[in-house]
């Protein structure tokens, strides 16, 4: 425990007392301190504020700063319920709109939910000294969590940046092709084998040509050529890729002619293939995962969208998970290596495969073309043939989170992941119903109107759909002039992308 008691300060408002007998706060005049403690901090959008105490110092932050957020933390529970129990204005402190509290325990989360770097441009830490010098070891793990969090937080705002226009623009385009009540049924007493593109794939095939019939084959994007110049038909193919290289994996689709392939698109997959797709066959179900126009349309209209965990970033992941969806409780991945192989990043017969054998000559050979694309991080050595990065590194993580978190058991051998579920939920079918999208547009159409604005700290499922866009706009700006528009014009602007495709 931080604190062992309360004294009142000379002009009776009281104070803390940490457990080594001194106060937190000025015995004569805390509020007078406040004041000068708030004239040394710099203006910022959002502040943590390391130290909760009688709450002076956070109330001067939100006088001088009010249109700026908050969030104030302790050590844990136990500090603020003696704070809330002793110091009778802690409550009317909590209480106001853009200050938050927070234990070291919940911190990283509770930023991660709070701090939108495309909402705010500047985040600052504030010590305070009395509070961090009594409390040093537990100060110093905020320190590091507040740069952890800062640094996944930045990572996941660049994603959005690169792909927020083109991944709102895909889900507006994409949503106008569910357009008729469709049943799938899955053979479920079947494995599902997920298909994915890694360098082992090509060793899989030789060795299993015979006997893929056993099972229900998921191609994801990636492998999907893969599969049909070995003269193999997936029964299903998924594809997550935004970006336009994603229609090379789709260049040959139609080579066998089958009309059983159901196709899978997360709903931000490059609209020009959905477009492709659906004009050649009724089989397709589209998903969504994280993004918040994905989620405002699914709860618009339930039932004609299947929930899928994409937030990986690896179209693996989401292609595992669907077999879950759809009842599979055994599914072998192949070609998941998250790895590069013998200078390989890709199975032969890939897209990317395709593109760097084109490329090679004497001088520039296919492996240094693999490493121009992919070596752009630290290679991480795993044996003498095989290495890593981060990023790949990260989906292997992420895999083996997915595990633990649906309750599926995992063996690896023969270069395959072999998952078996340890509880069996038997589904008959998945049902998908038509998308009004008349109907939703006509909503989008009347949240976005003229006098559209946003209540930085009260923000609603309408704003955080335009985030992803004002991420785009914000790094844009800063790449061609290293200027940035005020918030309101970033608003405006994504507004009207939005409406220019409804």
């Amino acid at each position: 425990m931080l604190y062992s008691n309360t004294i009142p300060a000379k002009n009776n408002q009281i104070i803390p007392v940490f457990y080594d007998g001194r106060p937190m706060h000025s015995k004569y005049d805390p509020l007078r301190e406040a004041e000068n403690f708030v004239q040394t901090i710099k203006k910022s959008d959002f502040f943590v504020v390391a130290g909760i105490g009688a709450g002076y110092h956070i109330k001067k932050i939100s006088e001088k700063f009010p249109e700026s957020i908050i969030l104030a933390v302790e050590n844990s529970n136990l500090e603020l319920d003696f704070l809330r129990k002793n110091i009778s204005e802690i409550k009317t402190i909590e209480n106001q709109k853009n200050i938050y509290f927070s234990t070291l325990t919940d911190f990283p989360e509770k930023l991660k939910n709070l701090y939108v770097p495309a909402v705010y441009d500047k985040i600052n830490l504030v010590e305070h000294k009395a509070w961090s010098t009594a409390n040093s070891e537990n100060y110093s793990r905020l320190v590091e969590l507040f740069k952890n969090s800062i640094r996944d937080i930045s990572s996941d705002f660049s994603t959005q940046a690169h792909f927020g226009k083109l991944w709102t623009r895909n889900i507006l385009q994409n949503l106008k092709h569910i357009n008729n009540e469709k049943k799938f049924n899955f053979p479920i007493n079947k494995t599902a084998l997920i298909v994915a593109a890694g360098p082992s794939l090509d060793n899989f095939l030789h060795n299993h040509l015979e006997n893929l019939n056993e099972y229900y084959i998921i191609a994801t994007d990636t492998a999907h050529k893969i599969l049909t110049r070995n003269k193999i038909i997936p029964d299903a193919v998924f594809s997550v890729d935004g970006q336009s290289i994603s229609t090379n994996h789709f260049s040959n689709d139609f080579s066998y002619k089958s009309n059983n392939i159901i196709y899978i698109f997360e709903l931000t997959a490059n609209h020009s293939v959905v477009k492709k797709i659906c004009n050649k066959t009724k089989n397709y179900i589209f998903t969504f995962s994280s993004h918040p126009l994905e989620v405002f349309a699914a709860n618009f209209s339930k039932d004609s969208l299947i929930h899928i965990d994409s937030k990986s970033g690896t179209v693996t992941i989401a292609a595992i998970d669907f077999a879950k969806s759809a009842g599979f409780s055994k599914i072998v991945v192949a070609g998941a290596d998250f790895a590069y192989s013998n200078g390989k990043s890709y199975a032969k017969g890939s897209y990317l495969d395709d593109l760097y054998l084109k490329d090679q000559y004497k001088t520039h050979n296919q492996e240094t073309s693999y490493s121009q694309l992919m070596y752009r991080t630290k290679l991480i050595k795993i044996d003498q043939t095989k290495y890593t990065t981060e990023t790949l590194n990260s989906y292997r993580i992420a895999l083996e989170t997915w595990l633990k978190n649906n309750n599926y058991d995992a063996d690896f051998f023969d270069n395959c992941y072999h998952l078996s579920a340890k509880i069996t939920d038997k589904k008959n079918a998945i049902v998908i119903k038509t998308f009004n999208y008349s109907s939703f547009v006509n909503t989008i159409n009347s949240v976005y109107s003229d006098n559209h604005t946003i209540d930085k700290a009260n923000l609603k499922i309408s704003d955080i759909i335009l985030l992803p866009v004002i991420a785009y706009l914000k790094k844009r700006d800063m790449e061609l002039s290293g200027n940035l528009k005020f918030f309101e014009d970033y608003v405006k602007l994504a507004r009207n992308f939005i409406l220019r495709y409804t």
